[in-house]
């Protein structure tokens, strides 16, 4: 049986989700399947920023990268 705390927090709604808008600072870009995208971005400091793509089975198939800013 589950105890109520966690039939509660199971119950709870979700907050709403709002549209990105310009000047936010996304982490996510989505893409349809055999979609196309682009982004623009401004690194804080010269060093070695990783990425993945987050279908992490992707990544530890090789699936990711580092930016090198100098």
């Amino acid at each position: 049986m589950t105890p109520p705390a966690a039939r509660r927090a199971l119950a709870a709604p979700r907050p709403r989700r709002r549209r990105a808008r310009p000047g936010d600072r996304a982490q996510v870009l989505s893409l349809a399947p055999a979609g196309g995208g682009f982004v623009e971005m401004v690194f804080p400091a010269p060093g070695h920023y990783p990425f993945v793509s987050h279908a992490m089975v992707d990544a530890e198939r090789g699936a990711r990268g580092v930016f090198e800013v100098r």
